[in-house]
């Protein structure tokens, strides 16, 4: 899996937020690139 991925799931599970926009933004991506949801 990627890391990335790993590191905006981890994010996600424990939101900052300041940190909450970018890493959605990342996620959003994410999805669009490996299609995960």
């Amino acid at each position: 899996m990627n890391i990335n991925y790993l590191n905006n799931y981890i994010s996600l599970k424990k939101p900052h937020k300041e940190h909450y926009k970018h890493k959605t933004i990342l996620n959003i991506l994410a999805i669009q690139i490996y299609g995960y949801y």
